[in-house]
């Protein structure tokens, strides 16, 4: 079921505030599930939802680019690299760490990144929050989310409610247990579609800028 960004602050307030006493303010209460909304991603992720990962096709000028700009968002997390080859092979690109003393790549390149995206979070009240294409049911992902953002606040309040607390936990390894098994499609540097293993490496050089090596 789906969750606007209203129902969301309205849902929270439910469970943090009493008739007499207004815990936060509704932009603290947003604050706390953009907070929430990043640590049920990532239980998410790790917990190896089968289609939250991406794979795109992108194409570095003089061997540099940025991942900001991929389709999908900005990444979270960077899977694996691969140097295109052909109409669909790879060449799997290992990390280099600067400490490797290798030289920058200075040709045009087409490159696959495998990652897993973060998520926008909703501007306006009438937007929805979406969980991407991850394989567990919205309804629970956005009841964790706001647990988790009504936890923040009374934590922050200095009155920690036990069943918030218990209600959260419960719910997380409910999520966690609706989460299909990892495919190989979601593991990271599994292979898939791998031809050989290249001998031009990638570096992060910056939070999303990726620069070819060798």
């Amino acid at each position: 079921m789906a969750l606007n960004l209203d129902d969301a602050v309205d849902r929270v307030r439910k469970r943090i505030d009493d008739e007499d006493q207004v815990l936060a303010t509704d932009e603290q209460v947003k604050d706390a599930l953009r907070l929430a909304q990043e640590e049920v991603w990532h239980i998410v992720t790790e917990s190896g939802g089968n289609l939250a990962a991406k794979e795109e096709k992108i194409t570095l000028t003089n061997g540099s680019g940025d991942l900001a700009s991929l389709l999908s968002g900005v990444p979270l997390r960077v899977i694996n690299v691969s140097e295109a080859s052909g109409l669909n092979g790879r060449n799997k690109m290992n990390p280099a760490r600067l400490s490797d003393g290798l030289t920058n790549y200075t040709s045009n390149i087409d490159i696959m990144v495998h990652y897993i995206p973060k998520l926008s979070f909703p501007v306006f009240g009438t937007d929805e929050f979406v969980w991407g294409d991850a394989d567990v049911p919205d309804y629970a992902v956005n009841e964790l989310m706001v647990l988790k953002a009504g936890k923040t606040i009374k934590i922050t309040e200095n009155d920690v409610s036990p069943a918030l607390e218990q209600r959260a936990a419960e719910l997380e390894r409910i999520v966690k247990s609706q989460i299909n098994i990892p495919s190989a499609y979601a593991m990271p540097m599994t292979g898939r579609g791998w031809r050989t293993t290249s001998r031009l490496r990638y570096a992060m050089t910056g939070p999303y800028q990726v620069q070819v090596v060798w």
